[in-house]
């Protein structure tokens, strides 16, 4: 574990690190190219919101980071050079908001932790702010909820309702006293976009008991947040529903092969003779 880490570690900081495969070029200029993740929720992601990810800098949509976090926390295979993760007792929750467009939220919904707290030994909250992804690492045993931010001269003005909120939802999925740390680890670049591969890389090192590194190679952490997406990833292809004449998305080598049914009971074609591919 010692070396795979270090190894890793590497990716992260040295750089110009290319960690992320070359996708050919007719892949990326097609939109309509899709990947389903089905050991993170089936989200489906396109080929070029990946390379757009691997190779541009910009906020992180809210599928591809609830996705890479599911991923790098309790992934029980070799993951973009991360070794297993024991998701025993461990789950990510749906990301919550701090703002429904310009309205304040009042509070989270406890329902987004599907069975009690008390069952997890760790829970990861993905929590989003104005412009700015945050972490929160709960350790239900101790009482205790760590808040990461990856980039604090710009999430502070967001931290009391944060913290409140965070609070509130803690308390209703049991009712006893938390204690609430802010905990500095590695920043993002300042005026960067990098929130969602730093809330990615604190979820992996968090989740095996590691130190991030001091120094990261933006370009480097965010091949490398497209590699974990990647490698776990279906290629799915566009077919059409046999019956209704609804488009799919489905895994198949063809897609003149990929005929089949959009759902149970849906109302065939008026003429399904006349159904183009």
């Amino acid at each position: 574990t010692y070396n795979r880490k270090h190894a890793l570690v590497r990716t992260w900081t040295r750089p110009h690190q290319m960690l992320l495969k070359e996708i050919p070029r007719w892949q990326l200029q097609l939109d309509s190219r899709y990947m389903v993740l089905p050991t993170a929720h089936g989200t489906v992601i396109s080929y070029h919101d990946l390379a757009t990810l691997a190779n541009e800098d910009g906020v992180v949509g809210t599928d591809l980071l609830f996705a890479a976090v599911t991923l790098v926390t309790q992934a029980p295979a070799h993951k973009a050079g991360l070794p297993p993760a024991d998701s025993h007792r461990t789950t990510v929750c749906e990301p919550v908001y701090l703002y429904h467009g310009a309205t304040a939220v009042e509070e989270w919904n406890t329902s987004i932790l599907a069975v009690p707290v008390e069952r997890y030994q760790r829970v990861y909250l993905i929590v989003h702010v104005p412009l700015h992804w945050l972490l929160v690492e709960i350790f239900p045993r101790q009482n205790k909820a760590l808040l990461l931010d990856p980039l604090q001269t710009y999430g502070h003005q967001h931290l009391s309702l944060v913290t409140r909120l965070l609070t509130s939802w803690l308390t209703r999925l049991r009712a006893s006293p938390w204690v609430i740390e802010h905990q500095r680890l590695p920043q993002q670049p300042a005026g960067s976009s990098m929130c969602g591969p730093f809330v990615t890389m604190y979820a992996a090192c968090r989740r095996r008991d590691w130190e991030p590194p001091p120094q990261i190679d933006a370009a480097g952490l965010r091949r490398w947040m497209a590699e974990v997406l990647r490698e776990d990833a279906i290629p799915l292809h566009r077919g059409v529903c046999k019956h209704c004449g609804a488009s799919l998305l489905r895994p198949g080598p063809d897609l003149l092969d990929n005929m089949g049914q959009c759902e149970p009971g849906c109302p065939p074609a008026a003429d399904p003779d006349e159904l183009l591919i």
